[in-house]
């Protein structure tokens, strides 16, 4: 089980606006209707992603720009 510092409780209560052991005993409706009231826009789920904010993993295993051990040897040592 997580477990959050008072410290970090604080802030988050600051930011959502009640105490973060109220929120937390929210149902999932209840925390969709918190938000729709609290905030400006509704709150919604896109039912597809979007392919700019999807992960892609390391940027540098996809751009290949990861050394073997035997590349970097010969970088070193000029073998």
């Amino acid at each position: 089980m997580y477990s959050i510092n008072e410290k970090t409780k604080e802030m988050a209560s600051f930011v959502i606006g009640i105490n973060c052991d109220t929120f937390k005993d929210f149902d999932h409706d209840d925390e969709i209707n918190f938000l729709n009231q609290a905030g400006r826009q509704g709150c919604s789920f896109l039912p597809n992603t979007d392919n700019r904010t999807v992960g892609r993993g390391n940027p540098l295993l996809a751009r290949d720009e990861f050394l073997s051990m035997e590349e970097v040897n010969k970088g070193l040592f000029g073998e």
